[in-house]
């Protein structure tokens, strides 16, 4: 008989984005299970549900360590078919021991070959438990208040939620707790939790959840970024300008709108694309010194706006 094994045991990795886009494919988390060969323990494969919320060309990565061996590496074609939830299973792989396991899924838009940046943050099953899986996190400035919301995927033995804040590059502050939802600090299903910040700083604010769980163990989201209560009138900011590690941040004024974001150099070739942007910022990396054009458009204006940036040795 073969042998299905569903680990709730997801952590999210540092990614190149700080969202999803809204043409993403939804990877769905609890659908995510180990197949064990029934003859041979030690072969095993995976099975994962996914959800297009647009059509066109859509791609799944995964990888898989065994320890320190990587024994697979495979490419799911996922375009089309909106709305329609569907399956994959990978090719069989080798690993005794589920303690070894490190499995990333990565989905992206706009290639059936896995190519570019994910648009969606990498997540990996290990063999050690993380209690929560965080399934978006976004922060919008409203006036002087600066709105956080938060969706979590599953909860295993969660405490519950330090929301802290940093202004500029200072110190990180913790602003309030927030206790689980779920029932004994464990769900299967989306849970939303939500808080509003008084802020009317001038600058850039970064915000980040601190996840505590029953044992006292703690994980970060990713940080989110937002415009200081004076920048309201404008589209973007982009920070930090130079920049000097081939890194530079884009914090959108509105977190739900959405946008195509174009990366050029200075005789207009595009660089690189992000079509659908749907958040409050985007991390741009790896970035080889020079001088830059960045073109955006919302998809729900039509206003276009077009900022220049210098990357420096």
């Amino acid at each position: 008989m073969t042998t299905y094994l569903t680990l709730i045991v997801l952590t999210f990795l540092t990614a190149t984005r700080a969202y999803s886009q809204a043409s993403c494919p939804d990877i769905i988390v609890a659908s995510f299970q180990i197949i064990t060969d029934p003859v041979n323990s030690c072969l095993k494969k995976i099975t994962v549900d996914f959800i297009n919320p647009t059509n066109g060309a859509k791609s799944i990565g995964v990888k898989v360590n065994c320890g320190t061996d990587l024994v697979l590496t495979e490419c799911h074609d996922a375009s089309a078919q909106q709305g329609v939830r569907r399956n994959f299973v990978t090719g069989q792989f080798v690993c005794c021991n589920l303690n070894s396991l490190k499995i990333e899924i990565a989905a992206y838009t706009g290639n059936s070959t896995c190519l570019g940046t994910p648009c969606i943050q990498k997540f990996s099953i290990a063999g050690s438990p993380l209690p929560v899986y965080f399934k978006s996190f976004n922060a919008s400035r409203k006036g002087s208040s600066v709105n956080l919301n938060w969706v979590t995927g599953f909860e295993q033995n969660n405490r519950g939620f330090d929301i802290e804040r940093q202004s500029g590059t200072g110190s990180w502050q913790s602003l309030g707790f927030i206790g689980s939802s779920a029932a004994g600090g464990n769900s299967t299903t989306d849970i939303s939790y939500s808080y509003v910040d008084a802020n009317s700083a001038a600058g850039i604010t970064n915000y980040r959840i601190k996840q505590t769980d029953l044992d006292g163990k703690v994980k970060y989201s990713e940080v989110r970024s937002v415009q200081g209560d004076n920048d309201n009138a404008r589209t973007l900011t982009l920070y930090p300008n130079p920049a000097t590690n081939g890194q530079v941040t884009i914090v959108f004024k509105e977190a739900t709108a959405i946008y195509d974001v174009s990366l050029m150099d200075v005789t207009g070739r595009v660089l690189k694309q992000w079509n659908q942007t749907k958040g409050n910022s985007l991390n741009i990396t790896n970035l080889v010194p020079g001088f830059y054009n960045l073109r955006v458009l919302s998809r729900e204006t039509g206003k276009q706006v077009v900022e220049k940036f210098v990357v420096s040795h």
